[in-house]
């Protein structure tokens, strides 16, 4: 019989899934082909699901996302929500509205929101601040790389930015949080898809990330993101899609 994961044990292997990538091997010169000057601002809704290993959906919470345009810079900000209402991350990426080169983070986290991130980013290096809680002490580091890296945690927007019109694969130097380091990830462009949106059919294109089991299904409007899975503890997986949306 297949092990139920326990909510709580889903969300944290998120948040060290998004935001504390581990170190992989050695460093090799990357081709970083974002460009975001198409995206329009946005705000949409998602649901959260997990899909259990017999195929059954249950309800994981929701979260919203919203992107902001302003001079040369895009702002996204995320909240999810478990069931029970309650947000248990909030986030905040500042970056180049280009090339999706980060500037700042802010992050709160945690039962309560206690838990708090701050980074800045400069081209080739970064300060960060964390506090896990309260009674916690605060954790700065200092460090500086040998290029300039990305912010996974910018996830979907970094997959709606790739070149869509055709298939590829793209090696992108990013930060690992865990050891302040560079770490080389690949995204791969598929094949158009369609993907059931609430009764309609809406084309899409596949983007995955192979090696954190991650995948993207992206459209050309706004809001550009209408489904992502991901793996998670124990047998099964988890879905988010798109619920609602708001003309800014």
């Amino acid at each position: 019989m297949a092990i139920r994961p326990n909510l709580k044990t889903i969300y944290l292997s998120i948040f060290i899934l998004l935001f504390v990538p581990l170190e992989t091997g050695a460093l090799q010169n990357a081709v970083t082909p974002f460009d975001a000057s198409h995206l329009e601002p946005h705000r949409a809704t998602y649901t959260f699901s997990i899909v259990d290993s017999s195929g059954i959906e249950r309800d994981g919470g929701t979260w919203t996302d919203e992107v902001r345009i302003e001079d040369h810079s895009l702002t996204r900000s995320v909240i999810r929500f478990r069931t029970d209402r309650q947000a248990d991350l909030q986030r905040t990426i500042v970056a180049d509205r280009v090339t999706l080169l980060p500037t700042t983070m802010d992050q709160r986290f945690g039962a309560g929101l206690e838990g708090v991130m701050h980074v800045d980013y400069r081209p080739e290096s970064v300060d960060q601040f964390m506090l896990a809680n309260p009674a916690s002490v605060m954790r700065q580091v200092q460090a500086t790389f040998d290029r300039p890296v990305w912010e996974l945690s910018l996830w979907g927007t970094l997959a709606m930015s790739l070149p869509l019109d055709q298939t590829g694969s793209y090696t992108v130097p990013t930060i690992a949080h865990d050891r302040i380091s560079v770490r080389d990830v690949i995204f791969e462009v598929g094949q158009e898809e369609r993907i059931d949106l609430n009764g309609t059919l809406v084309l899409t294109r596949r983007v995955q990330i192979p090696e954190e089991g991650w995948t993207f299904w992206v459209r050309d409007t706004a809001p550009y993101l209408v489904q992502i899975e991901h793996p998670i503890p124990g047998d099964g997986y988890a879905r988010s899609r798109l619920q609602s949306e708001f003309t800014q």
